[in-house]
């Protein structure tokens, strides 16, 4: 008989009781994860395997600039409008417990948060999913599609860095075409002459 895992959103403070994952600061962040829930700040959400948590995870929506996440998201500004902040979802943190680690559990919760978001972003603006990832992650995230933000925002940076995962679902030429008549009709529009 397969075991199944649940996923749900926090909602007993006494169920992280002796969880850690070993990395002492991200065990501190999931200390505060009730509060911030019940704050709305985030919501914090757990994997339960036989009545316990084997994983937790912070997602809260932000916005960033095209700027703020690389050069190639870049794409909007022949329109002027330097102020376009895209919608995002923040994986504040991923963490697994220590005695869980390397049996793909938190490959199935992130593959299970990147599709539910990529669904998300059809009915919803979530252009962007962003996570702080522990340095010793990056090339796992990597993996996954996630690339490193240009600019660096983040409260610990040097022991984390911000990365991003495009969640685009347009026709990609379609809004080069767009944005090519667009800067055409930018250029070819004069202001009409003075008598």
């Amino acid at each position: 008989m397969k075991e199944t895992v649940k996923v749900e959103l926090l909602k007993d403070p006494e169920c992280l009781m002796g969880f850690s994952c070993g990395e002492p600061s991200i065990d501190e962040l999931i200390k505060k994860a009730y509060y911030e829930t019940l704050l709305e700040k985030g919501y914090t959400y757990v994997a339960i395997l036989n009545d316990r948590v084997i994983a937790v995870y912070q997602i809260a929506f932000i916005t960033l600039s095209a700027e703020e996440i690389s050069e190639d998201t870049n794409d909007h500004n022949w329109s002027g409008n330097s102020e376009l902040r895209y919608g995002c979802l923040l994986i504040h943190y991923l963490a697994v417990e220590k005695t869980c680690q390397h049996r793909k559990i938190g490959s199935t919760i992130l593959n299970g948060i990147l599709k539910e978001i990529s669904l998300l972003g059809r009915k919803w603006p979530v252009r962007f999913i962003i996570i702080d990832a522990v340095n010793d992650l990056v090339s796992w995230y990597k993996s996954f599609g996630f690339e490193p933000i240009r600019q660096m925002a983040v409260e610990n940076a040097g022991f984390t860095t911000r990365m991003y995962y495009d969640c685009y679902h347009h026709d990609r030429a379609e809004l080069e075409r767009y944005e090519e008549a667009c800067i055409n009709c930018l250029l070819y529009t004069s202001p009409s002459p003075r008598d």
